[in-house]
C-alpha cells in the first residue's frame, strides 16, 4: 500500500497515468515483477484526487494516514459491486433468488476476502472479480438466449478486457463457455456450435484476451510471466 498508493507519483497526474499504462505494477522497483494492471492503477488516481480536494501546493512525498479513507471506501464499493454482479450471475444460472442471495452473502463476508478488501492493493482482485462476473453473465445470456446481432458478444469481450487490465487471472475466462459447451448433451452441443451468436462470443472473448496479451507484451516484453504478486 505504501509503494502503490501512499508514495506512488503515477496516480497524481494525467501524465502519471500515461506512465502507469506503459510500466509494470511496481514501476521497476521489483525487477522480477511482470504484473500489468493499468486500470486498477488508474482507479487510485480518483482516490488521490479526493484526498487533495481543496488543497493547493505541491503534493507530499507520501500521503498521510488520514488520506487512506477514499482508497478504502472505493475498495468497499468495488467489493459491493462484485457481490451484486455475482448475485445476478447465480440468479441467471440457476433461476433461484434464494440461492443467488445466499451465494452473494457468503461471498460478501467470507474471511478469505479480508486481504483483498482491507488492503488497498487488493483492489486488483475486486475489480477483476466484478468485471469477470459481469462478463460471464453476458456470456451466459448469449449462450441461453441466442440474441441476434453482436452487441452482447462485444460487451462480453470489453468486460473481459477490463477484467484483464485489473488483474491477470481473468485470462481463464475465454475457456468458460467451452466448458459450458462440453457439459451439454451431444444434441445441445451440436446446436450450440451451429449458432452464430455462440461462435461470435468465443471470437469476442478470444480477441479481448489476445488484445490484452499484445498490450502486455508491448509494455513488459512477455505475455505470460507473472513472477511476483
Amino acid at each position: 500500500d505504501v509503494t502503490i498508493a501512499a508514495e506512488n507519483r503515477r496516480v497524481r497526474s494525467i501524465a502519471g497515468l500515461g506512465e502507469a499504462a506503459t510500466t509494470d505494477w511496481w514501476n521497476g522497483k521489483r525487477p522480477q515483477s511482470l504484473l500489468y494492471r493499468p486500470l486498477t492503477m488508474a482507479s487510485f488516481s480518483i482516490d488521490y484526487a479526493a484526498t487533495r480536494l481543496g488543497e493547493s501546493g505541491p503534493p507530499p512525498a507520501r500521503l498521510g494516514d488520514r488520506a487512506a479513507f477514499p482508497f478504502h471506501l472505493q475498495n468497499l464499493l468495488w467489493h459491493a459491486a462484485a457481490n451484486v454482479a455475482l448475485f445476478l450471475l447465480v440468479l441467471e444460472l440457476f433461476a433461484s433468488p434464494g440461492l443467488a442471495l445466499a451465494t452473494a452473502a457468503l461471498f460478501a463476508v467470507h474471511p478469505v476476502h479480508t486481504e483483498a478488501v482491507n488492503g488497498i492493493v487488493g483492489r486488483a482482485e475486486l475489480m477483476s472479480a466484478c468485471f469477470t462476473f459481469l462478463a460471464l453473465l453476458v456470456a451466459w445470456r448469449v449462450v441461453e438466449d441466442n440474441p441476434p446481432g453482436a452487441l452482447r458478444q462485444a460487451l462480453a469481450g470489453v468486460l473481459l478486457f477490463f477484467a484483464l487490465l485489473s488483474k491477470e487471472q481473468a485470462i481463464v475466462i475465454p475457456a468458460v463457455p467451452l466448458v459450458w459447451l462440453i457439459l451439454r448433451g451431444p444434441g445441445e452441443r451440436r446446436e450450440l456450435i451451429r449458432r452464430r451468436s455462440f461462435r461470435r462470443l468465443i471470437v469476442a472473448l478470444g480477441c479481448a484476451a489476445l488484445a490484452y496479451l499484445a498490450v502486455r507484451t508491448a509494455v513488459l516484453g512477455s505475455p505470460f510471466s507473472v513472477a511476483a504478486t
